[in-house]
């Protein structure tokens, strides 16, 4: 607007003034910058505003009293209102505005009105005494929006970007006073020149709360709950504000990225927040980020129940469902087992869907007589029991094992003798009913992230391997001690899988290796709160899994039935000891995977056998780990010949009680030169090159040392030749 049609209009309001004319003076002015321009011009002037003349608080104004209150008048005045009044739908104001035009006043009257251009015009041409001389028109527009909301809309008492008043009165009047801008309003008349909001979305949108963001997103409900809290902060994932928040400032996270392109409202949001990763493909080069980020987001956030649907709907992946799948929920770990089960192979990402699984595969070194033997034998067998399945050779190695003068366990100390001799005021025995050695290279792998230093010995079970008959070593222990049969009561009952019934799929080792966790949790609690000094864990007996899967009933019919499934029968006179078992405290023992004739069939696990998995029991010291412990390879080339074995000199600051050396799965005991310094001889090792192999100290990672295998060469000096 220039400045010009401003000073024009006052030159003429001011000629009005100084003039002898009667009548009113009127003045169009629709933008509110001119509109207060004119009004401070005449702050002199008394004021006289329509909105006084509301009689309630949503009424349009009384014209016929505003008419008699003017009529009375005796000073110049400024009539405020009327072109608003009017403009929103008070016909009257146009009526009130036709008898004005012809009243004659002892004073001056200067009727400032807003959004009426078109009707002084119209009085313009039809009265030809209404003439410039009576009314200025200043080129401006209507900047003043007004939106009036429904009923059951909740008028915010804070908007950011808007006024709100309520009631045509409070509107009017805020208008008055020349504000512009956009003004919400709650009124039932029949307003115009209005724009109708009739939903929470509509208001939010108005107010640039949600640019481009479709209503459908979010039920009416919930828009209506964040115009009243616009608060999005600090709520779960699953939370419809959470989903709100993302849509508003974006994210960095790549699998909330695809999660939010597959999501059209925020039921779907809720479904791909588990399932989005099933439109990527495994074979993806960002496959990996998505399913690390995806793990990663929902880890703290998802309910076991919620994961239900996201396991049965990967089934349409088929055999890839499993790189899919997590081991955050325990539906997902027994669905994990399935696939391996239903693949027939257990896949090269294991480590990555199922880390505490990979561990439990984990090759576990034996430092005991026949150790390179135990440790091939329970290698093969913890593969065959995630498979399910036994593969001929291996069950050939059983029936091997089994035979008499074969079972190699008997060379082993018995537990009983280990844990007498291990006893020392301060220990902690933990009494784990059914655990076996198969475990052992998973609890020295989670001992190991825990930072508890692991040394183990490997005993035997008395046979039958019957709790009865193995828990000696607990009743006679002098010291404080507690027991658990969580291991042993699932290896009987099992769980259900997902979809499967019980035994069908080995899936209660994801169970077993939560047990495990739960007891070496408490060991740690129990050792950094100095409630003891040494955490010891030891078993009654181990079980078979292959057992139960090989399912073969003997021809033997014993006259006493079988026990613990056919595993063992009492002696009797009539009976001739079968083949492949043991006599010991008066039962007859299978250390194949036979079960006696008329026995109960077993689902699970079994024991009460002598096969390795039965017999074979572990005894686990379990301390605080010495950080400080580190060990060095002091020989950078070592010889090996036909009468020489590469050997190799380590040294330690810390004196060490058990130090060893594992390379290829084999354990090379160290022999101590003096207090820090050990010799390992590597008595199988032909191949020249350089080696890195793993130092431990009982089970204790503590370093890794590499050195080179060379040939001895033969001296040629003139000495050699005359010796």
């Amino acid at each position: 607007m220039a400045s010009s049609q401003l000073n024009r209009a006052n030159q003429l309001i001011n000629a009005y003034l100084s003039s002898d004319s009667p009548y009113p003076y009127f003045v169009s002015v629709d933008g509110s910058d001119e509109y207060k321009s004119i009004i401070n011009e005449h702050l002199s002037f008394a004021k006289i505003h329509i909105s006084s003349y509301c009689e309630q608080e949503d009424s349009f104004p009384n014209v016929d009293r505003l008419f008699a209150a003017i009529q009375k008048l005796g000073d110049n005045c400024i009539l405020l209102g009327i072109g608003e009044s009017a403009f929103l739908g008070c016909e009257s104001a146009d009526i009130l505005l036709g008898k004005l035009k012809d009243l004659v006043l002892p004073h001056k009257l200067v009727v400032v009105c807003r959004g009426m251009r078109s009707s002084i015009r119209k009085i313009d041409e039809s009265d030809q005494k209404f003439n410039d001389r009576r009314f200025v028109m200043i080129d401006s527009s209507v900047d003043y929006y007004v939106m009036r909301l429904a009923e059951d809309i909740p008028l915010p008492t804070d908007a950011a970007q808007v006024s709100v008043k309520r009631g045509f009165r409070n509107l009017l009047a805020y208008l008055e006073h020349g504000n512009s801008g956009t003004v919400l309003t709650k009124s039932s008349l029949p307003l115009k020149n209005v724009r109708e909001v009739r939903t929470c979305y509509m208001l939010l949108h108005e107010e640039d709360r949600i640019n481009e963001i479709d209503e459908s997103v979010l039920s009416e409900e919930c828009w209506r709950s964040y115009l009243e809290d616009d608060d999005l902060d600090g709520y779960s994932l699953t939370e419809w504000r959470t989903f709100l928040k993302l849509l508003i400032n974006g994210t960095d996270s790549p699998y909330l990225q695809l999660v939010i392109s597959k999501s059209e409202n925020y039921m779907a949001y809720k479904k791909m927040l588990l399932q989005a990763l099933l439109f990527a493909n495994e074979s993806d080069v960002d496959f990996e980020v998505l399913y690390n980020d995806r793990r990663k987001i929902l880890e703290k956030e998802i309910e076991e129940t919620d994961m239900v649907s996201y396991v049965v709907e990967a089934k349409r992946l088929g055999n890839r469902r499993i790189h899919y799948l997590t081991d955050i929920t325990r539906i997902e770990r027994q669905a994990i087992v399935e696939d391996i089960v239903t693949n027939g192979e257990i896949p090269a990402d294991i480590s990555r869907v199922y880390p505490a699984l990979s561990e439990y595969l984990f090759d576990y070194a034996f430092n005991c007589s026949d150790g390179e033997l135990f440790s091939n034998y329970f290698s093969r067998y913890k593969r065959q029991k995630l498979l399910n399945e036994i593969e001929p050779t291996f069950l050939e190695q059983v029936f091997n094992l089994a035979q008499d003068g074969n079972r190699v366990y008997t060379s082993l100390e018995s537990r009983n003798s280990i844990i007498e001799r291990l006893y020392s005021p301060g220990d902690f025995l933990y009494w784990v009913d059914a655990l076996g050695v198969e475990y052992l290279g998973y609890i020295q792998a989670r001992a190991q992230a825990l930072g508890l230093s692991m040394n183990t010995h490997i005993a035997r079970a008395s046979l039958p391997t019957l709790t009865s008959l193995n828990k000696e070593f607990y009743d006679n222990w002098p010291g404080e001690k507690c027991s658990s049969k969580k291991l042993d009561e699932l290896k009987h009952n099992g769980e259900e899988g997902p979809e499967s019934k019980i035994g069908e799929f080995p899936t209660h080792i994801a169970r077993e290796l939560e047990i495990i966790d739960e007891f070496l949790a408490l060991a740690q609690r129990q050792l950094v709160s100095h409630d003891f000094k040494r955490f010891v864990i030891a078993s009654d007996h181990g079980a078979s899994r292959l057992a139960v899967i090989y399912d073969c009933e003997n021809k033997w019919a014993m006259q006493t039935k079988g026990e613990h499934s056919g595993r063992c029968c009492p002696v009797n006179e009539i009976d001739e000891r079968p083949p492949c078992s043991t006599e010991e405290h008066e039962y007859w023992v299978l250390a194949n995977y036979d079960r006696f004739k008329g026995s109960r069939k077993a689902y699970v696990e079994v024991h009460g056998g002598a096969s390795l998995e039965e017999v074979l029991v572990p005894i686990i010291e379990l301390t605080l780990k010495n950080a400080s412990i580190e060990v060095q390879c002091i020989t950078e080339t070592t010889y090996s010949s036909f009468k020489e074995y590469p050997t190799v000199e380590l040294f330690s600051i810390s004196s060490l009680k058990n130090l060893s050396v594992r390379l290829n799965g084999k354990v090379y005991c160290a022999s101590a030169i003096d207090d820090n310094l050990y010799e390992v001889v590597f008595d199988d090792l032909k191949k020249i090159g350089t080696y890195t192999a793993e130092a431990y100290e009982g089970d204790d990672l503590i370093g890794e040392i590499t050195f080179s295998v060379q040939k001895r060469t033969a001296k040629t000096n003139d000495d050699d030749w005359f010796n």
